[in-house]
């Protein structure tokens, strides 16, 4: 996470993914992501990670089940 957290653009594509990406397709993949974003995979897990992390905390109530019961 560390390396993906010092990549120059890292914060840019995760913005772009929360405001663009999720609002056309809300269930992308990592792999896909990767691909329409030409990012690492590594990045694309990080990016996808986090924001689903953040959407938890906001609204636990739409996370999975197995995420509610940590």
């Amino acid at each position: 996470m560390d390396t993906v957290h010092a990549l120059a653009m890292y914060r840019y594509h995760k913005h772009y993914v929360s405001t663009v990406i999720f609002d056309e397709k809300p269930g992308i993949t990592a792999k896909d992501l990767s691909t329409q974003l030409g990012i690492p995979l590594g990045e694309a897990l990080v990016i996808l990670h986090e924001l689903g992390e953040e959407k938890t905390e906001l609204n636990p109530e739409a996370a999975p089940a197995s995420v509610n019961s940590k």
